[in-house]
């Protein structure tokens, strides 16, 4: 009897101590839990991300769209405007066949233009050399005017033989096979290209115009100079010295 009830006793107090330890144990472990909850199946260490707050958009931010295949892949070419040099050597000259009031004036903007050039020396940046001669400096002219012949030919283009020789005489030298001039610098403020031209006479071989000029931005009057003109071998030529005119 009395073992029985010391089993029964013994039975009875290990069941409140088990079920002590079992709310203290229960205590603490819910104690211990965190407040995530894990999927099922997984451990902590491979918890999911907290899901994004609302209203915030997984789309791109305009910085980090695309670029729009519709825009131009290049920006518009610049055009840049062409400039041409105020003293040009052209040889494609045709020459005038029919000489009157409207066509002369080419033609006098075209003999401007050489008379400017072998003043010039010829070709800019050529360097052809300088020489001292009875205390004087001159140049050589460029490679393309450098002997009598290529002056001469090249200023026939618009003069006749008659005034070229004139201007050649002048104002050049030969020396040691090449031509020369003395070395300076000048030039004309004349527009011939807003010229204005008025027949004072003529024949079937010959003509006179007196040509109105202006000056360039009309800094002086205007300038009146009578040009004789002939026809040679089928094309009108000024037959009056290019330093009379210009």
């Amino acid at each position: 009897m009395r073992l029985t009830k010391i089993l029964t006793n013994a039975c009875l107090l290990g069941a409140m101590v088990t079920v002590t330890l079992y709310g203290h144990t229960g205590a603490a472990s819910a104690q211990a839990i965190t407040p995530v909850l894990l999927p099922a199946g997984k451990p902590a260490s491979q918890a999911a991300a907290p899901a994004p707050s609302q209203g915030t958009s997984n789309a791109a931010t305009p910085s980090q769209a695309a670029p729009s295949t519709n825009a131009p892949s290049t920006a518009p070419a610049t055009t840049t405007p062409s400039t041409t040099p105020s003293v040009t050597i052209t040889e494609e000259w045709g020459g005038v066949t029919k000489l009157n009031s409207t066509n002369a004036i080419p033609l006098m903007v075209e003999a401007q233009k050489r008379y400017a050039y072998v003043l010039a020396g010829g070709e800019v940046g050529a360097n052809a050399g300088t020489f001292q001669l009875n205390g004087q400096t001159y140049r050589y002219l460029s490679q393309d005017i450098g002997t009598s012949v290529k002056l001469s030919s090249y200023l026939q283009q618009t003069f006749t033989r008659q005034a070229s020789d004139a201007l050649i005489g002048k104002y050049f030298i030969q020396y040691n096979g090449r031509m020369a001039q003395l070395e300076s610098d000048g030039g004309s403020m004349l527009d011939w290209t807003r010229s204005t031209a008025k027949m004072l006479s003529m024949t079937d071989t010959a003509r006179v115009y007196r040509l109105t000029v202006p000056y360039a931005n009309n800094a002086h009057p205007v300038e009146r100079i009578v040009v004789k003109f002939s026809l040679v071998d089928g094309l009108w030529k000024i037959n009056t010295a290019p330093h009379l005119i210009f």
